[in-house]
């Protein structure tokens, strides 16, 4: 359960970066690329 759990939060936040990218939500793009690198990094 918890990696199911662990998986789509991690899905969750590259496709929220993919969105940032392309600016769909300019709004909300710096926070949650900055969030998205973040966890990409705690990752290694």
């Amino acid at each position: 359960y918890v990696v199911l759990v662990a998986g789509i939060l991690l899905g969750a936040t590259q496709i929220v970066a993919l969105f940032g990218a392309t600016g769909a939500s300019i709004g909300e793009a710096p926070s949650q690329a900055s969030i998205a690198a973040a966890g990409e990094g705690a990752d290694g």
